[in-house]
């Protein structure tokens, strides 16, 4: 399967799940936060030059929530204070220097969901960034 057409099926998914998530409330009002900060932009970027256009136009345009994108903050209680919805999405690439999600980052996911937020995790097991460095285990494994 060629990325672009894992890329597409990955925003069908996306599109339901948020969907999923808003259908008891109403999406205005509603605040989705879009959390990049492992990878550099531009690495989604080459791989399908219109990833935060079409994240935005289902958020936005059909959904009627707001999108932020957060490129290089680390996620904490502060980020996530006004946040509905988490999308988290895995690294497209690997190599020395990426950088990890902290303990910290893990733990703040964790609380934010306990609180009621919603999280969506796109992770690739392993293919790009551990799953321990990205923390994906640790921050589904307190939910089952």
């Amino acid at each position: 399967m060629n990325i672009t057409l894992a890329m597409r099926k990955s925003f069908i998914l996306l599109f339901l799940c948020i969907g999923f998530f808003f259908i008891d409330s109403i999406a205005q009002n509603k605040l989705v936060l879009l959390d990049i900060s492992l990878e550099d932009k531009f690495e989604y970027l080459k791989v399908s030059p219109d990833i935060f256009t079409n994240y935005r136009e289902i958020v936005e345009n059909q959904l009627g929530a707001k999108l932020i994108i957060n490129e290089d903050k680390e996620v904490d209680s502060e980020l996530l204070k006004n946040t509905d919805v988490l999308i988290v999405l895995s690294t497209l690439s690997s190599g020395p220097g990426k950088k990890a999600r902290t303990n910290a980052e893990r733990q703040a996911i964790v609380d934010f969901v306990k609180r009621g937020g919603r999280l969506i995790l796109f992770t690739d097991e392993n293919r790009r960034m551990t799953l321990e460095a990205f923390g994906a285990n640790d921050i589904a494994n307190p939910f089952g």
